[in-house]
């Protein structure tokens, strides 16, 4: 019998997926679905959402991503909170390295949620905001009232 392998979505959106029989499966935010290793090698040759990181296999099955070429280590676009959080503590010259790599908007998008979740420093939030214009990184700063609106 074939081994059956879990393929995890692990962002914030509904990742669909289309089957060599022609079936379709929804895999949902934080779920997986259960595919064989013939239709995982099928799905790769179609769509590239394993190479782009969108869905990930669980780690018993890594080696499969080497055998079908993908290699994630080498894709900017393929991280994980920790790795973000890692990132996120280095320079500010490194982070502005760093996002400038940064293709894929849902990749982006899951960086903003874990800065906004960390203390971090103006500069930081200054290239964050940078690269990522379509969040509010910084908060507007509020004018002081001034003793003629008291």
């Amino acid at each position: 019998m074939e081994d059956r392998i879990n393929v995890y979505n692990k962002n914030k959106f509904n990742v669909g997926i289309v089957r060599p029989d022609g079936s379709s499966v929804n895999i949902r935010p934080g779920s997986f679905a259960i595919l064989s290793e013939n239709e995982i090698r099928w799905f790769n040759s179609q769509f590239d959402l394993i190479k782009r990181g969108v869905l990930r296999l669980d780690d018993a099955h890594q080696y499969l991503l080497e055998e079908i070429g993908v290699h994630l280590e080498e894709d900017p676009n393929v991280i994980d909170e920790a790795d973000i959080r890692r990132k996120l503590g280095q320079s500010a010259k490194n982070i502005d390295a760093w996002l400038s790599k940064i293709t894929e908007e849902y990749v982006l998008d899951k960086i903003y949620d874990v800065a906004m979740s960390m203390d971090l420093p103006k500069s930081k939030l200054q290239i964050l905001e940078k690269h990522i214009p379509y969040h509010e990184v910084m908060a507007p700063v509020e004018a002081e009232p001034t003793e003629a609106e008291e």
